[in-house]
């Protein structure tokens, strides 16, 4: 594809952006992320503005969040809604700043991958302040899980025309990740499987969608919601994605976010039997026993191994980082700087751990690394306390599933941190954005309601006296 294509394509992409964002900005947001899977498949097409790679993907998901803050200081002024977690509100904003400054100290590093994390960063909670204005009413809710859940057939597509050969990125001349070496070779007697990312270039990219699209199967499935056979049917895409991605974090993932919703609704036989049916089939296998084989050494051994290399690159920055001075260690070293300090061994510069866990406590130190931790505990924790409230008030069901939906999100969002989560804004962007609505007490959403039903009930005598 040429520059000149690539310039009409990603100019009217971004003209339908613009669009839509003027006639409404914080519904334009909504559709933003429940269109990630098609805005994403942009990826490969990008063109330079002076010294800035620009793509579709780069301007919606850094640019746009800061066009946002004046309109979110205006609807601040607008809508009066008492926001009552001082200490959440007091984290995000420290932790922004610091990052901020971490950010400045990494332009001596890798100055556009320092830009590129903070902004992923900022604007994935810039979404909790558009889900906290936009999430007025329990309905947006509903009409968001259903859009964002269908739309999932955008990239199960992409994986069907990809296992029939009608379609490969190497088709547009782009290079992708196809070979699996995940233990099927053994069983095919191949020097290397296929897996199957679709129109992505990785098999995880893919599935990222899933870990919002399948606990939201899961809430419609437990609701009266019709026809429920479509919800079990995406149900099932989700879980296919997950298995033909042949990626252990994303199984990984998939299983703690299925255990965590099946904990907080508390069906503790069904959380048991999965167990019990995991370790069985996984000692009984021999694809998932070489599947996860780096995982059983590292048990066996005390100590990462294998994982595709990433453990020895976690070991030598955890080496690193245990080298630094006391102030280092409590402040880090600034963005980007792991990559300096594995590259000093292996003598690659962009060379790192692909975790937020390791790469952070590097670069932001144990005050970044606990302040960025310390938000996503606190906000579970007002999760889980908005939950307890509807049980405890008895309130409507489906308010209480719209909060639990949540939790196992959150739950997914910790094992992301253990990779590189943080910057995959098709992850961040949902979870952020929907703790606008959980992050607020189900009584305010109960008297919204109760407010409509007065306006309902007395609008039509208004209207008598008028006349």
């Amino acid at each position: 594809m040429d520059e000149g294509t690539r310039l009409v394509v990603v100019t009217v992409g971004l003209s339908v952006v613009v669009f839509v964002f003027l006639s409404s900005p914080l519904r334009a947001i909504m559709y933003v992320i429940a269109f990630q899977k098609l805005i994403d498949i942009f990826w490969f097409i990008s063109f330079n503005v002076g010294p800035i790679k620009l793509t579709i993907q780069r301007a919606v998901y850094t640019f746009l969040p800061i066009i946002l803050i004046p309109i979110l200081f205006y609807e601040a002024s607008r809508k009066k809604i008492v926001m009552k977690m001082p200490l959440l509100q007091a984290l995000i904003i420290a932790f922004i700043v610091y990052y901020a400054f971490a950010s400045l100290r990494g332009f001596s590093y890798f100055q556009d991958y320092a830009i590129e994390w903070f902004l992923k960063i900022f604007s994935g909670l810039v979404m909790f302040s558009v889900g906290w204005f936009y999430f007025n009413e329990e309905k947006k809710y509903d009409d968001f899980a259903k859009l964002y859940t269908i739309l999932y057939l955008i990239p199960f597509l992409g994986i069907i025309l990809q296992m029939t050969g009608i379609f490969t990125l190497a088709n547009i001349g782009i290079e992708q990740q196809t070979e699996s070496q995940t233990g099927l070779e053994r069983l095919t007697g191949a020097e290397s499987t296929t897996r199957y990312p679709g129109f992505y270039n990785d098999g995880g990219t893919n599935v990222m969608y899933t870990f919002t699209m399948i606990p939201m199967c899961l809430y419609f499935i437990n609701t009266e919601e019709k026809p429920k056979i479509l919800y079990y049917a995406f149900l099932f895409i989700g879980l296919l994605c997950v298995a033909i991605s042949f990626t252990r974090g994303m199984y990984l993932m998939t299983a703690g976010l299925l255990m965590a919703w099946w904990w907080i609704n508390k069906n503790y036989r069904t959380m048991l039997l999965a167990f019990l049916g995991v370790l069985a089939v996984g000692f009984g296998s021999e694809f998932l026993q070489s599947f996860f084989s780096d995982l059983f050494k590292s048990v066996e051994e005390g100590k990462l191994v294998g994982i595709s290399g990433k453990a020895i690159r976690m070991e030598i920055l955890i080496d690193s980082f245990w080298a630094l001075d006391f102030a280092q260690k409590i402040f880090g070293m600034g963005i980007t700087a792991n990559f300096v300090a594995i590259g000093q061994v292996t003598g690659r510069g962009l060379d790192t751990t692909e975790s937020d866990v390791y790469a952070y406590l590097y670069d932001l130190g144990l005050l970044g690394w606990g302040m960025y931790l310390a938000i996503m505990l606190t906000s579970l924790l007002i999760c889980v306390r908005n939950i307890k409230q509807c049980e405890l008030r008895k309130y409507d069901k489906k308010i209480a599933l719209k909060y639990k939906v949540w939790f196992a999100m959150m739950i997914c969002a910790f094992i992301t941190f253990t990779a590189s989560g943080s910057r995959w804004v098709s992850f961040t962007f949902p979870l952020w954005f929907l703790a606008g609505f959980v992050l607020k007490p189900p009584s305010y959403y109960k008297m919204q309601d109760e407010l409509k039903e007065k306006f309902v009930e007395i609008n039509p005598r208004l209207a008598l006296q008028s006349s």
